[in-house]
């Protein structure tokens, strides 16, 4: 299990003008060894960015409920994936860090 140092990140706040993802979990990620990433409920892909060109994610995986974003945000990550945030097809995969963001919309 990875370490994280629990900091604010202050250039985050000046680099993305309309961030996301708070500094604070930027500023525990910096630096970090993120080799697998998940961003549960990816939308289009908009936290890709800050993954994988700020933080330096290897490798990000994108979940999302919705077909039509998933396909939108698909160019933006290694992998995505259709699905019921509730029953990710996982099982033999294994996560440095897992993001969810925004409230758990579901389809009934």
């Amino acid at each position: 299990m990875t370490n994280f140092n629990l900091s604010y990140d202050c250039e985050y706040t000046h680099v993305f003008h309309s961030p996301g993802i708070e500094p604070w979990i930027t500023g525990a990620l910096k630096g970090g060894k993120l080799k697998k990433v998940i961003d549960v409920g990816c939308g289009f892909g908009l936290a890709s960015v800050v993954f994988k060109s700020y933080l330096g994610a290897e490798y990000l995986v994108g979940l999302d409920i919705d077909d039509v974003k998933v396909s939108k945000a698909s160019h933006l990550y290694d992998e995505v994936v259709v699905a019921d945030a509730r029953f990710m097809p996982f099982r033999g995969h294994v996560f440095d860090f897992v993001i969810v963001r925004g409230p758990p919309w579901t389809r009934h």
